[in-house]
């Protein structure tokens, strides 16, 4: 572009100084104060990076704010990005470009604004500053002119307070430097007459400090002369963060541990299905030696008058870098998108060590990948900008409440236990405490959430079954709520199939910090002229209790049910303690997101079905509880108190579970009436016979007196005549 210079001034510092103070120390962070001085907000400030063949071997860095603007009928506020490029000149100067994209001003996606800050020498300790702007027009359009006017009118004024600032910050800087000097001067001084005895001989004196040492300068790899202003596709940074990890612990922890499977969960937390994460492969020439695997997952689309889903490919290439990080690149293909065939989404994650690499500095960037050019490429590059921030802060999120966790799992795993003192001989030994029922389990981790609720629709739950447990909630919750095989098997008891259930993640700011998890199965429908069956994603949350209990949500989504977009089913199992026992109040609520014709007969259908799915729960629950306190009771404990464990005579209504070693501890699953044991069978078949024999007795005698009845009419009858 044509660039028009619109400033110029010169300051009284070298151009390594200037350079220095108010582009390169971050300390100082002089960009940030000036931005914040024009009433910007929201500033971040990237560090700079070595440029590659694309940045023609410049440093960069990526610069973005918010600020107003004043358009008629217009948005209030913009997003600016700003991309800074430096080079050095022939002349012992340097160059800062930056090219400036305003996200949500008018005709944003068809300009750019490009602004050259160029420092030369005038003396060793003197410089000059000329400021250039052009506007840079990717396409033409009717308000070109009016745009280039309002560059050229505003720039200037930006150039004068950017150097009147800068003159101040050099000053001040300059300043401090030049009292540092001194005081070391003196005691340098100082050191020289204590270390002799006598007057010392004049010696030549020494160089005084330099108050650029330690400063950078161009290296050999360093771009000279050249210039990047023109329009060019680049990745953006759109988050960054410090996890408190090592690269190496964050790398084994998030993409290496199969236990963890930290993709997976983080995928179907963002809604994805069917999420397959494979191992790393070798990489060969193709992949220029880096580790690779292809992720696959569907997900929804809302496109108007197109598909509603797409399965995507995603490629990940892992690869490390020399000061001592990490890099994962990702290209996903969305396969159903429209134009699916004629871009792609590019996202770098980059892992780097900082303080003294006991963090680790994660940022993230993104920029789609153009294979040819098409009319709706503004819009897509639009459309994957607006989405992937929000997705990089949950990704760091959850890897933070990720990291936090394995630490305090690897401190309880190596805990030392105390030692015991050693008894002297003939001293007898106390006998061994019984069997703790809680010992080895979890609970409240420092990460979760206290009295905190998730359900939009809590407020309107009703309770639709209670009962108490054997156990207390700490038992409870392990046995029922971390064991996925007592899930799975409750709900493959109910009749559904290919059940999926990611490990419980740390919560996110949208998940109000409450653990969460994914359940996802196919279950059976029955409506007529409608799906014969339907996906179900059940979004679990676990919360505790400042009472000492927890309370379960889970909130279901049927995905092929008539009118599915509309409404949300929530249950809520809230699990309060009683002593050595804990008590359990099961609710269900319907959540309506948007009013519809049968919302208040999709009502009824939640309150006249989720009953019997709790009481079936509820009964297998008491069996798993109640079977595991039995096996934690002494040997010697006494057969009345097995037996009333065995028969639960607090809740009653046990049923069987696959495994079962007594027919005394539950019926089956498949009878709806509460039948518990075989003595309250054969009471229940006599009281039914006995019944049975009365009404035939009644019948008989019924129609017995009709037939004398009968008679009496005929003797009468006869008597007459």
């Amino acid at each position: 572009a044509d660039k028009k210079e619109v400033f110029s001034g010169t300051f009284d510092v070298s151009v390594k100084k200037a350079l220095n103070i108010l582009f390169l120390d971050p300390e100082i962070n002089f960009i940030k104060t000036y931005h914040a001085s024009r009433a910007k907000r929201d500033i971040e400030v990237g560090p700079w990076e070595r440029g590659g063949p694309i940045d023609n071997n410049m440093r960069r860095r990526v610069i973005t704010f918010n600020k107003d603007i004043s358009v008629p009928m217009g948005p209030k506020e913009t997003k600016v990005t700003e991309t800074q490029h430096l080079s050095f000149t022939s002349e012992d100067g340097f160059l800062v470009e930056t090219e400036g994209h305003n996200h949500q001003v008018p005709f944003a996606e068809k300009f750019r604004i490009e602004t050259y800050y160029m420092f030369t020498p005038i003396s060793d300790e003197k410089c000059k500053m000329t400021l250039f702007a052009t506007p840079y027009f990717l396409e033409s359009f009717m308000f070109q002119k009016k745009i280039e006017a309002g560059v050229m009118k505003e720039t200037p004024d930006a150039g004068k307070a950017f150097h009147a600032l800068a003159t101040k910050q050099l000053a001040v800087v300059v300043k401090q430097k030049e009292k540092e000097l001194k005081k070391l001067e003196k005691e340098r001084k100082k050191r020289q007459q204590a270390a002799g005895d006598s007057e010392p001989e004049e010696e030549e004196e020494e160089a005084p400090l330099d108050i650029e040492a330690g400063m950078s300068w161009n290296t050999e790899t360093d771009a000279m002369d050249v210039t990047i202003g023109k329009a060019y596709d680049n990745k953006v940074k759109v988050f960054s963060g410090i996890l408190d990890a090592s690269p190496k612990m964050v790398f084994n922890v998030l993409y290496l541990d199969p236990s963890v499977n930290f993709l997976e969960t983080y995928h179907k937390l963002r809604e994805k299905r069917e999420v397959k994460v494979p191992d790393w492969e070798e990489g060969g020439t193709e992949d220029k030696g880096m580790r690779h695997r292809a992720i696959t997952y569907i997900k929804d689309l809302s496109v108007p008058m197109g598909p509603k889903e797409t399965q995507v490919t995603e490629t990940q290439h892992l690869s490390f870098t020399s000061d001592g990080g990490f890099r994962v690149e990702t290209e996903g293909f969305n396969h159903q998108a429209p134009f699916a065939d004629k871009f792609r989404v590019e996202t770098t994650q980059e892992f780097k060590p900082t303080a003294g690499g006991e963090k680790t500095e994660f940022v993230q960037s993104v920029t789609p990948y153009f294979l040819e050019s098409f009319m709706f490429q503004k819009k897509v590059e639009a459309g994957v900008m607006k989405e992937t921030p929000a997705g990089a802060k949950q990704f760091f999120e959850l890897a933070e409440k990720q990291l936090k966790v394995f630490k305090a799992q690897h401190e309880k795993k190596h805990k030392k236990p105390k030692k015991k003192k050693s008894k002297g001989k003939g001293v007898e030994e106390p006998e061994e405490p019984p069997v703790d029922p809680e010992e080895g389990m979890v609970w409240k981790e420092d990460y979760d959430a206290v009295d905190t609720v998730f359900g939009p629709a809590f407020d309107k739950k009703e309770e639709i079954c209670s009962g108490k447990f054997n156990a207390s909630a700490k038992i409870v919750y392990n046995l029922l709520f971390l064991d996925d095989s007592f899930v799975k098997e409750y709900h493959a008891s109910r009749g559904k199939r290919d059940i999926e259930l990611t490990p419980w993640a740390p919560g996110t700011e949208e998940d109000k910090k409450i653990r969460t998890r994914i359940l996802t199965y196919m279950k059976d429908l029955s409506v007529p002229m409608g799906p014969k069956e339907t996906k179900v994603t059940e979004k679990l949350h676990l919360s505790f209790k400042s009472d000492g209990g927890f309370l379960f949500e889970s909130e279901g989504f049927n995905h092929n049910a008539p009118f599915c977009e509309n409404f949300r089913v929530e249950m809520y199992y809230e699990i309060t303690p009683a002593g050595e026992q804990s008590n359990v109040k099961i609710y269900s609520s319907c959540n309506i997101l948007k009013s519809f014709m049968f919302e208040n007969k999709v009502r009824a259908g939640v309150s006249k079905d989720t009953p019997e799915g709790a009481k079936v729960w509820f009964n297998m629950a008491s069996g798993v509880v109640n079977k595991y306190m039995q096996s934690k009771l002494p040997k010697k404990a006494s057969r009345g108190l097995r037996r009333g464990l065995s028969r639960n005579k607090s809740t009653r209504d046990l049923f069987v579970r696959s495994g079962s070693t007594s027919f005394e501890d539950a019926v089956d699953v498949s009878n709806p009436l509460p039948i518990k044991t075989i003595t309250d069978a054969l009471a229940i078949v006599t009281f039914v016979f006995a019944f049975i024999v009365f009404l035939v007795a009644l019948i008989g005698a019924i129609h017995n007196g009709a037939k004398l009845g009968r008679l009496e009419k005929l003797v009468h009858f006869h008597c007459q005549e």
